[in-house]
């Protein structure tokens, strides 16, 4: 009997140590932040006659509470918006803008009457240029770039403006009866009166050559080819090489030559007859 009961309380005792080693192993670690608080079990009561454990209730350990840190992130600022594109600068100004910009077309000096219509260093009114002293003397004639004028020295001078670059003088000085005309390499002019004369100033070089003498009243000089012709009285055109040599006619008995002379080079001499 001693031995036949022994197994019987041998496996209730086995029984008790599983529950509490149960109850035991349900005080582990409860939070993930604190150390947990460890509780004992409480001890099993008498077995009851059937053989059942009178277990007390096992109380666990309340968890610790776990406490985490604040995260603490800075603040994050947004960068600066870009500026916006430019506006079309004629926007406000369709029918008056001359590169990229409004202009007034009645006084831009620059833009007079119309976009780059420059009125050369000349005020602008009213749309209009206005006329600008350049230089005082008489006028040779104009190129693209510069004006040429008769004074104690023949001198070329800027169109906007500025110093003037001599060229030369001609023999007697310029006279109100004079005429002149400006070819590529040459400025030609006729003087004198009755006894007057035609000669030729080379721009490049200053050198003065005396082409004709003792002219009647010559007048309006051109250069056509190698050639330089003027009118005289009488109705006759004369002519003679450019270089010098004896003048001889070329049209007789016509009325008095006139001519078509524009400001720039390459004015024609124009007679009734319209032979050259």
């Amino acid at each position: 009997m001693r031995f036949s009961s022994a197994p019987g309380l041998i496996g209730r005792w086995f029984v008790l140590g599983c529950v509490l080693q149960l109850s035991l192993a349900g005080c582990g670690d409860d939070g993930s932040g604190g150390s947990p608080s460890s509780g004992g079990g409480g001890a099993g009561g008498e077995p009851s006659t059937g053989g059942a454990p009178l277990g007390g209730a096992a109380s666990g350990g309340a968890g610790g509470v776990a406490t985490g840190g604040a995260a603490s992130g800075g603040a994050s600022s947004g960068g600066m918006g870009g500026e916006g594109g430019a506006g079309d600068p004629c926007a406000a100004c369709p029918d008056s803008c001359c590169d990229g910009a409004c202009v007034d077309f009645a006084s831009d000096g620059e833009h007079c009457g119309s976009c780059t219509h420059s009125c050369e260093g000349g005020g602008c009114q009213e749309a209009s240029c206005q006329p600008v002293l350049i230089a005082g003397g008489k006028l040779i004639g104009i190129d693209e770039d510069e004006v040429f004028i008769s004074g104690a020295m023949v001198s070329r001078f800027p169109k906007a403006g500025g110093a003037s670059t001599p060229i030369g003088s001609l023999p007697g000085g310029p006279s109100s009866s004079d005429q002149y005309y400006l070819a590529a390499a040459d400025i030609y002019r006729t003087f004198g009166g009755n006894n007057g004369g035609v000669d030729r100033l080379e721009i490049a070089t200053g050198t003065t050559t005396t082409i004709a003498t003792a002219e009647n009243n010559p007048t309006y000089p051109v250069e056509v080819g190698t050639n330089v012709y003027w009118g005289t009285t009488g109705g006759i055109i004369r002519r003679a090489n450019k270089s010098g040599g004896a003048a001889t006619n070329f049209i007789s008995n016509q009325a008095f030559p006139t001519s078509s002379r524009p400001t720039g080079r390459g004015s024609t001499l124009v007679t009734p007859c319209s032979r050259r």
